[in-house]
């Protein structure tokens, strides 16, 4: 009676890629085997499955990933709110365990049992990105620039009113502070400025989380982001100043520009939320969905005893109305990385509009109506723009008759 593991996915992981555990058994050839797979998030147990042996081998495959997949479930509250500092990235990082045990006709062999356990985070990956993925190039370590949440270009424009965040993710410790250094024009350096996160106590903040950082000049604040400030990078640092991530250089725009602004945010690849403005032209419409009846609409008049139909009787009755505001808009010119970032903007499945660009509590959902969107490059065209049309997500209604 005995158990091995002979594969089981990373120490962290994606929960939207397979996380394939495969299990021997010495009892696997026995008639009627069963291994009996438990499936636990942060503790709890979310599904029970009983797996017969591989035809070709003494073994089980299981996948688990399906099982834990609707627990992690992120919140643009952080975003939304207009938060400043570090702050908790809820929904999108948490521990697993897996249980194996056999079964022989329905009777469980409890002695045998084996258990593995990490920790998965609310991550999509395509394909080969996947099959290329280690874990150790974004799990923070001392001494180390690792990469953070985000395929976004490491230059980005933002404007002086706007938010944003940065996200990192780590099974062993957290960033101790944030670095951000402000320049002028000429590549001065205006100031540099440390945020110290305080969400968990320790120097080493050893505990495992994905933590988001508020770096957009709306949360930075006035104090940090000067009117002489053309540009600042945004780096972590452990409690000895030690980098653990890459840096991101945001180059301030304060071009007025003549169109409205929509200032999107959205649920990038790597579970956390990436933010771009949209510049250019843009047209709005209403959709409208109508279920209707035919009424009946002569009536006997009473006092005449004659048949009658009333000008303005209505035959065709909308006893339902619902309106859905669309808009068409427009990125403006942009890079070829900025169009191949932004293809993760058409096909996310959480967006948000901030409908005043520089108040972040005013954000409400779409949904990216396109259903294909073509990436851009150079070689194609010098110059190019994005359009897409934004739908949102919470529909209006008219009175029912």
């Amino acid at each position: 009676m005995a158990i091995t593991l002979h594969n089981r996915p990373q120490a962290l992981t994606p929960v939207y890629n397979d996380m394939m555990f495969v299990a021997g058994s010495t009892l696997a050839a026995t008639q009627y085997f069963k291994m009996v797979v438990k499936v636990y998030h942060a503790g709890t147990l979310q599904k029970t499955l009983r797996y017969d042996k591989w035809p070709h081998g003494n073994y089980v495959q299981a996948d688990v990933h399906r099982m834990l997949e609707p627990r992690y479930n992120p919140v643009i509250e952080s975003l939304a709110e207009g938060a400043t500092g570090f702050k908790v990235a809820r929904g999108t990082m948490a521990d697993y365990k897996v249980e194996f045990t056999e079964e022989i006709n329905n009777v469980s062999i409890a002695s045998g049992m084996v258990t593995a356990s990490g920790y998965a985070f609310n991550t999509a990956l395509k394909y080969l990105d996947w099959i290329d993925f280690d874990y150790t190039d974004y799990d923070l370590v001392h001494g180390t620039q690792k990469q953070l949440l985000t395929n976004s270009p490491r230059i980005l424009r933002i404007r002086e009113d706007e938010a944003a965040s940065l996200s990192h993710i780590s099974i062993s410790k957290q960033a101790y502070k944030a670095l951000i250094t402000t320049y002028n024009a000429a590549g001065g350096v205006v100031g540099t400025h440390t945020i110290t996160h305080t969400l968990y106590s320790g120097p080493d903040q050893g505990i495992s989380y994905s933590l988001d950082f508020m770096c957009g000049p709306y949360n930075l604040g006035g104090g940090i982001v000067t009117a002489d400030v053309e540009r600042y990078t945004v780096g972590f640092l452990a409690n000895d100043d030690t980098p653990v991530s890459e840096v991101f250089t945001f180059l301030l725009d304060r071009d007025c520009g003549r169109h409205r602004l929509f200032r999107l945010h959205f649920l990038n690849r790597w579970g956390r939320f990436d933010s771009f403005t949209f510049k250019g032209s843009h047209k709005q419409t209403v959709q409208y969905k109508r279920s209707e009846y035919q009424k009946f609409t002569g009536y006997t008049d009473l006092g005449t005893m004659e048949w009658t139909n009333d000008s303005f009787a209505r035959g065709v009755v909308a006893f339902d109305t619902t309106e859905t505001e669309q808009y068409a808009i427009s990125t403006g010119w942009i890079t070829e990385e900025e169009s191949e970032w932004l293809q993760e903007l058409a096909g996310s499945p959480a967006v948000y509009w901030q409908i005043d660009p520089s108040n972040p509590k005013k954000t409400i959902a779409v949904s990216i109506a396109e259903n294909s969107y073509e990436v851009k490059k150079y070689a194609n065209k010098k110059l190019f723009s994005l359009n897409l049309t934004i739908q949102l997500a919470q529909p209006n209604y008219r009175q029912r008759l």
